[in-house]
């Protein structure tokens, strides 16, 4: 037996229209923080590449990390 409480469960679940000024929003909010993740990913990534690349020796700014 399912028991709702008043008015829970029997209202219309509403969805975003898939056009619109707010689909539009939507995936604006979407595609510009996956941007900027990229953009912070490869410049990790070459932070790391000139680090392991950097001659061994004193962990200075000129001589690398290792």
């Amino acid at each position: 037996m399912v028991v709702f409480a008043k008015g829970v469960g029997l209202r219309h679940q509403s969805a975003p229209p898939p056009f619109g000024l707010e689909a539009r929003s939507t995936l604006r909010m979407t595609v510009v923080p996956v941007i900027g993740a990229l953009v912070i990913a490869a410049g990790v990534a070459l932070v790391f590449m000139l680090a392991v690349r950097a001659p061994e020796g004193r962990p200075d700014h000129a001589g690398g990390i290792r």
